[in-house]
């Protein structure tokens, strides 16, 4: 008797006049809820407690949000917002006449002063949120922008000697992080990390990367690595220190690093920050997602 007064209310459900606007209520605040979600940071600062932690991990999740450079996958974003639009065009082939109904009285609301106002408080809110979100960066896209002085660091370089960043001060700098047991994406890296510096024309600029592995990464194998990838000593300083020691400056930098139990490989973020003359950190990339020539233009940026 239950299934069938279900079934026989589930067959009246297209009868009913407020079910239209009431699908498309939902679907539009779908919708809203993930631009909200993607313009929160630009009007309320996402603290380091839990609330920040929900707030970042659902923009991971949902929206492909890479923490490290700030920016989004736009296939991620494209496959959450695209249901809007579909479920939208199959709710009008269902209710045509009541669908063109609820846009005509939405259009009647928002030709009015109230709704006009509304429009134009949302359009605001638009613009802010996009350039909120979009201050950070440069006119090259996936690039972040910044001011923030580079937190210093002291660990042990590949000759064995002390090393610390505040050395390089008066000198633009490239820091990235990598190790030398990597066979693929490292190398990588530090090849176009090189080849960035070389093309760059900024005759004093130094690289720097920090390792990933400092359990396995002693100045003797760095040194090696450095003779294998014929990087010049004088242009790069290969950096590693205890384990400890190297975790804080990976957090200070946003930089997370995994072994493997197994292969002993270590997964990391892949990160090239460009340290400008008086210490700030000017630039963040993705070294492998940005353009060499790209990377190069940013050094002349900052002055040769």
């Amino acid at each position: 008797m239950t299934a069938d007064r279900l079934l026989s209310w589930l067959a009246t459900l297209p009868e009913r006049k407020w079910l239209p606007l009431a699908l498309l209520s939902v679907i539009a605040g779908w919708a809203a809820f993930f631009v909200l979600l993607a313009y929160w940071s630009a009007f309320l600062p996402i603290d380091d407690g839990k609330f920040g932690q929900v707030i970042d991990d659902l923009r991971v999740f949902c929206l492909g949000w890479d923490p490290q450079t700030g920016t989004y996958r736009l296939d991620e974003l494209f496959m959450v917002l695209l249901p809007a639009p579909v479920l939208m065009g199959m709710v009008a082939v269902v209710w045509p006449s009541e669908t063109i109904d609820a846009f005509r009285r939405l259009g009647r609301s928002v030709s009015s002063r109230t709704g006009m106002a509304v429009i134009a408080v949302i359009v605001l809110v638009s613009v802010v949120g996009a350039t909120g979100v979009g201050w950070k960066r440069s006119s090259i896209a996936g690039i972040q922008r910044g001011f923030e002085t580079a937190p210093d660091f002291s660990l042990t370089d590949s000759s064995g000697a002390s090393f610390s960043l505040n050395d390089l001060r008066g000198k633009p700098v490239l820091l990235t992080f990598t190790y030398s047991n990597c066979q693929s994406i490292c190398p990588n890296i530090l090849k176009r990390t090189d080849k960035a510096m070389a093309i760059s024309g900024v005759g004093d600029v130094r690289a720097v990367s920090v390792t990933v592995d400092p359990e396995r990464d002693t100045p003797e194998r760095l040194r090696e690595a450095m003779k294998a990838l014929q990087i010049k000593p004088e242009r790069w300083n290969f950096v590693t220190g205890a384990p400890a020691d190297v975790d804080s400056v990976l957090k200070k930098y946003l930089v997370g690093r995994q072994r493997d139990p197994v292969t002993g490989m270590v997964s990391h973020s892949n990160a090239l920050v460009i340290i400008d003359r008086e210490g700030r950190m000017a630039y963040r990339v993705d070294p492998l997602d940005t353009e060499v020539g790209n990377i190069a233009e940013l050094l002349r940026k900052l002055g040769g």
